[in-house]
């Protein structure tokens, strides 16, 4: 998170996602790490303990139905920059 191009890039990430209604949840610590500074850019990410999206409001209905292939084919999807970014960087 502290490095400009890889914490830009996944602050780019996440703020994309949080567009597309995505919510990006775990748990986050009350003030930001020693040794960053607490008004760091990137203060937000670097509080995180750990880092999960989720798509909240899908009904049951759909989940249980025949719209969950192409449910699910979106999301995967829309999760592909996320996932190339924590398999370059994690």
């Amino acid at each position: 998170m502290d490095e400009t191009a890889t914490g830009l890039e996944l602050a780019a990430i996440l703020n994309r996602l949080g567009r597309q209604r995505w919510r990006i949840a775990g748990r986050s610590l009350r003030r930001v790490p020693q040794p960053f500074a607490p008004d760091h850019e990137r203060a937000e990410l670097l509080r995180r303990t750990g880092l999960r999206v989720e798509r909240p409001g899908t009904a049951l209905e759909v989940a249980c139905g025949p719209e969950l292939v192409a449910l699910l084919a979106d999301a995967f999807h829309r999760l592909v920059p996320l996932h190339r970014w924590l398999v370059a960087h994690v």
